[in-house]
């Protein structure tokens, strides 16, 4: 399920199935591996929001206050 929010700036690559969620700052150099997720919200914001019908992409997309990666991150599937 690769999904990158429209709030995402990605200035990195993305392999495979990535996710970056909010309003994510991925920065130059940066390789995301497959089914990494980036920007996932913390478990208080999924609770309050689990009556929502959403699709969960969008929900958690939603719910998500990003992450920045600085320059030359490589984040690894299942790490």
């Amino acid at each position: 399920m690769r999904f990158v929010s429209p709030r995402a700036r990605v200035h990195g690559s993305l392999i495979g199935e990535a996710v970056v969620l909010g309003p994510s700052i991925i920065r130059e150099g940066c390789v995301i591996e497959d089914s990494v997720v980036i920007g996932h919200p913390v478990r208080r914001k999924l609770l309050q929001a689990v009556s929502k019908a959403e699709e969960l992409r969008e929900l958690l997309d939603e719910l998500s206050s990003g992450s920045r990666l600085g320059r030359s991150v490589i984040m690894r599937s299942c790490t």
